[in-house]
């Protein structure tokens, strides 16, 4: 039996939910991290803001949001002893095995403190620009797409095959 072809985009969602982009959010974020966004980042925060449900009912965060979580995950970061943060987390290769790294940028809810994040400070294995999945219940944190474009590009082609979106593309996220 052929399975039904399915976006992974909810694009009636985006239509009807989307924000409008904040370039001066954009600007500030990349400010307040003292690092270059990745070009592909940058083009799709140029083309929307926050939408509800984009991903199957994950959200993609505004500029401004993704700030706030940043700030937030700063907090602990600078709260907790190098200790705390190696001693609770794993990771793939090229990304550092701890709780939080300040180049770290949510950009996709995943609801209840974990998330999708762009990595800026990848290790020498990884790539400036990766996509990880991290949060406060993800143990090991996950190598999902080398770029924002490889991450899309298989969201775009996902098949539905494998139960929702996220689960089916990147694999089982909380059993990793």
């Amino acid at each position: 039996m052929a399975m039904e072809k399915r976006a992974y985009f909810n694009l009636d969602a985006r239509a009807a939910q989307a924000s409008p982009p904040n370039p001066a959010a954009l600007d500030a974020l990349e400010r307040a991290l003292g690092a270059p966004l990745p070009a592909d980042f940058k083009a799709l925060y140029a083309a929307t803001g926050a939408i509800k449900g984009l991903f199957n009912g994950f959200d993609l965060l505004s500029a401004e949001a993704c700030a706030t979580e940043h700030a937030n995950w700063m907090a602990i970061y600078e709260d907790w002893t190098l200790d705390d943060l190696q001693s609770c987390s794993s990771a793939d290769p090229g990304i550092h095995p701890v709780y939080y790294m300040p180049r770290w940028i949510p950009f996709v809810d995943r609801i209840g403190g974990d998330y999708l994040a762009i990595d800026l400070g990848p290790t020498e294995e990884g790539t400036y620009g990766q996509i990880i999945a991290a949060g406060r219940d993800t143990d090991r944190k996950r190598l999902l797409a080398k770029s924002l474009t490889e991450f899309l590009a298989k969201a775009a082609t996902y098949d539905g095959s494998r139960g929702h979106a996220l689960y089916g593309v990147f694999g089982e996220l909380e059993q990793a």
